[in-house]
């Protein structure tokens, strides 16, 4: 087979159990009856046939690539090569997906049923080698699918690392995908970006202690404790970096004073400066969720104490002592029918 192909036309074959070019499996309790030994050569005959209009079909609509993600047994592989196609065989479901959204290919499910919308447009496809692993003498190989027309889906190459940094790699390069789409506005998500490192915890942190002066009571204090639970987040990246927690916090209330709400403290340097012009931005769509993710667990905890805290005792109860209302009317109930007994819970 070509090793290299220009302006290729691709087939994706993806059927769960026909995404592949295979001739039929027999069933285990077939049985096929012949007087003759001509006959069996006839049956030969039909599948060599049935194989030679599948590829012809293919050289018809103009295909130069057939990726399947099952096998392709040698007698397709002849005449595939034969024809001058480039085949890949075996190509898991999600690599599948992605070279569909690379090329525009649609997914076909039969190998039958193939027309020309369902191909895609590759400006190159190659096999390329790759160094081998270290301690192995094998050279590895990898398709390489590239200048796609309008491609929505790119793969990253990671050189250098192998192991268990190749894997976290990765996975960064995963998270940065992510948050990229996320501040696009990709998958429902808020579009937009906020300043990072910290700049707009400070920002809310503030906010949230100008309007604790407009509540009353021991609701001020759990107004003011939100807040320094926002600063807390500033500190822990300030002393995950080998910082002193407390110097840096004032240096950024002192920087901040004049209302640059972009001052932020950012990485590698460690210093306090305008995280938007830094490029240090988190997406809208996770700062959001990861807030409301906090408080809501907070507030489960708080309420949590509250019942725990919660007695209940032959008095009447007053207004706004209990918490289950219910509950508590049903244990007052309970305890007049059956004297001397008391539950403290």
């Amino acid at each position: 087979m070509p090793r290299r192909v220009e302006d290729a036309t691709v087939l994706l074959l993806d059927g769960h159990t026909t995404g592949g070019l295979q001739d039929p499996e027999w069933d285990e309790d077939a049985t096929l009856k012949l007087d003759s030994l001509d006959k069996l050569d006839a049956v030969r005959d039909h599948q060599a046939a049935t194989r030679r209009a599948l590829v012809d079909h293919y050289v018809s609509l103009g295909v130069d690539v057939v990726v399947t993600r099952l096998g392709i047994n040698q007698a397709y592989q002849r005449l595939l090569a034969d024809a001058d196609i480039l085949a890949v065989r075996g190509v898991s479901p999600l690599e599948m997906k992605q070279c569909a959204r690379a090329t525009g290919a649609a997914l076909v499910r039969h190998p039958g049923d193939v027309s020309a919308a369902d191909l895609g447009f590759a400006g190159s496809v190659s096999e390329v080698r790759i160094d081998p692993r270290r301690g192995r003498r094998k050279n590895r190989y990898m398709i390489v699918i590239d200048d796609c027309p309008e491609a929505t889906g790119v793969s990253a190459v990671v050189h250098g690392v192998s192991g268990q940094p190749a894997t976290q790699a990765a996975t960064e390069v995963r998270k940065a995908a992510a948050a990229l789409a996320a501040a696009r506005g990709e998958g429902a998500s808020r579009s937009g970006v906020v300043p990072g490192g910290g700049a707009i915890e400070l920002t809310m942190a503030a906010a949230v202690r100008e309007s604790a002066r407009a509540v009353d009571g021991r609701a001020q204090l759990a107004v003011e404790a939100f807040a320094d639970a926002l600063e807390r987040v500033v500190g822990t990246l300030v002393y995950n970096g080998g910082y002193d927690r407390l110097s840096m916090l004032a240096d950024l209330r002192a920087a901040r004073a004049g209302g640059e709400t972009a001052l932020g403290f950012v990485y590698p340097a460690g210093e306090i400066t305008d995280a938007t012009a830094a490029g240090v931005l988190d997406p809208t769509a996770y700062k959001h969720r990861l807030l409301v993710s906090a408080t809501e667990v907070a507030d489960l905890i708080l309420r949590v104490d509250d019942a725990i805290d919660a007695t209940f005792t032959k008095e009447p109860l007053g207004p706004g002592d209990s918490i289950y209302d219910d509950r508590a009317e049903k244990h007052l109930d309970h305890l007049e029918e059956n004297p001397g007994t008391r539950w403290d819970t």
